[in-house]
């Protein structure tokens, strides 16, 4: 039975409102590093962020939710945490008890991977300084609710449903739910390229290790998606990336 969309749906809408905001000092510090970068306002960012994460947030976390309740994807859990319902809160200490370790576990094989690539890296790439741990961890905060709703449940779910449906399921299948996860983990892979062309620092291998990277996470996070829960797959996000920022300012000189 379809679930109701609109609270979760506002919910959706001010987490990742609010940790966007929080993530402007990480945004802003980095912006700061791009060559010929024109910095605007911390007043025009804020008005910025929260007209372009409505319009992104709104159609796609919508339609997730709606579509997805009808093949299994969406996010139960969250509606069930929201509407206080029995064994919610047990479900959701079982899947941060899975999504966390497993999120710092990857976290740190891909800063393995990336000390190994360093050296055949661009120096555009491995100078740039960090804006600091607190600024981290908010900048984490912000892309793991941010990244995991509108990718996971946004364009995760549009490619699985229709496929789903097609076939006849109420639930979403692996023969389903694997393409919609790799074509997802993919896009999620692509969005992060332009960063690389910012910075000035778009080489073969750095894009390469772009792809792969986002590539690992994108099709764990979208596993957890669809086999757990979207509150898993923000969580074991931001251990992940909470592992990535620690490991970047590690390697700050001092």
């Amino acid at each position: 039975m379809p679930r109701p969309v609109a609270l979760p749906l506002l919910v959706l809408l001010l987490l990742t409102v609010v940790t966007q905001l929080g993530s402007l000092p990480y945004i802003m510090g980095r912006a700061e590093q791009v060559p010929g970068a024109t910095l605007h306002s911390p007043l025009y960012m804020m008005i910025a962020t929260v007209v372009i994460v409505s319009v992104l947030t709104i159609p796609l976390a919508g339609l997730g939710l709606w579509l997805g309740g009808r093949v299994g994807l969406g996010a139960p859990l969250l509606t069930d945490l929201i509407e206080r319902r029995p064994g919610a809160r047990e479900r959701l200490r079982r899947d941060a008890m899975l999504a966390v370790p497993l999120g710092l576990g990857i976290g740190v094989f891909l800063a393995l991977l990336r000390m190994v690539m360093v050296p055949y890296l661009p120096p555009e790439l491995t100078g740039l300084e960090h804006p600091g741990a607190l600024a981290g961890l908010l900048g984490s905060a912000g892309a793991a609710v941010a990244e995991e709703t509108w990718l996971r449940l946004g364009l995760m779910t549009l490619l699985a449903w229709p496929a789903a449906r097609l076939l006849g399921h109420s639930e979403t299948p692996p023969m389903v739910a694997w393409p919609a996860n790799v074509l997802a983990a993919l896009a999620f892979g692509l969005i992060h390229l332009p960063q690389l062309a910012q910075f000035g620092a778009a080489t073969p291998i750095a894009i390469a290790g772009t792809m792969l990277g986002n590539g690992i996470v994108g099709v764990f996070c979208g596993w957890l998606y669809w086999r757990r829960s979207l509150v898993a797959a923000i969580l074991a996000h931001f251990a992940l990336d909470t592992s990535s920022s620690t490991y970047c300012l590690r390697l700050q000189p001092e």
